[in-house]
C-alpha cells in the first residue's frame, strides 16, 4: 500500500481486468502508453487558452476547452493503468513507495483540479467575455494545472529512469 490512492476501486476482478490482463499476456504496460494523452493535452489546453487570451479568437478558445475535456478522460485512464501497474509489481523499497505515493498524489491534484476546472469553466461561459476576471482566473487555474501535471510527471520519470520501476528486465 503506497498511501493516496486514484479511488478508482480497482481490484483484482474489477471489470477493467479483462483488458489490462490482456495487455499484460501480450507484455503491454499500458501506463506509459497512455499517460503521454493527459500530460500533452493539458499542455495543448494551456497554449490554446495562451493564445485566446493575446488573439482574442473562440476558437482557440473551444480549442483549450476541448483540449482540457480530452486530457480528463484520458488522465482516467493513465491513472487506472497506474494503478494496475503498482498492483502488478511487487515492490517494497520504501524510497522507491514514497516516490510512487508522490507521484500519485501530484496525480489526483492535476486529475482533480482539472475537473473542477472544467466544471468553472463550463458553469462561468455563459458569463465569459474577453475582458472578464473569469478569464484570468481560469487561466491561473491552467498553469496551476500545467505545474501540477509537469511535477506529476517529474516524479514518473524518477521512478522509470532512476529507480528502474516498470523497466522490463
Amino acid at each position: 500500500a503506497t498511501g493516496v490512492r486514484f479511488s478508482y476501486g480497482l481490484q483484482k476482478g474489477s471489470n477493467l481486468d479483462p483488458f489490462f490482463n490482456f495487455g499484460q499476456r501480450m507484455n503491454i504496460h499500458w501506463h506509459p502508453y497512455l499517460v503521454h494523452f493527459p500530460i500533452a493535452l493539458t499542455l495543448t489546453a494551456f497554449g490554446f487558452y495562451v493564445i485566446f487570451i493575446f488573439t482574442k479568437k473562440a476558437e482557440f478558445h473551444l480549442f483549450s476547452i476541448y483540449s482540457l475535456a480530452i486530457s480528463i478522460i484520458t488522465a482516467f485512464f493513465a491513472g487506472i493503468s497506474g494503478e494496475k501497474a503498482v498492483v502488478l509489481q511487487s515492490i517494497t523499497n520504501p524510497d522507491i513507495l514514497r516516490i510512487i505515493q508522490q507521484h500519485e498524489t501530484f496525480a489526483n491534484i492535476s486529475i482533480w483540479g482539472s475537473i473542477l476546472v472544467m466544471i468553472l469553466w463550463i458553469f462561468g461561459i455563459k458569463k465569459f467575455t474577453i475582458e472578464s476576471s473569469l478569464k484570468w482566473i481560469i487561466l491561473v487555474l491552467l498553469t496551476g494545472l500545467v505545474v501540477s501535471v509537469l511535477i506529476t510527471g517529474q516524479f514518473g520519470g524518477r521512478l522509470v529512469y532512476i529507480h528502474g520501476v516498470g523497466v522490463l528486465q
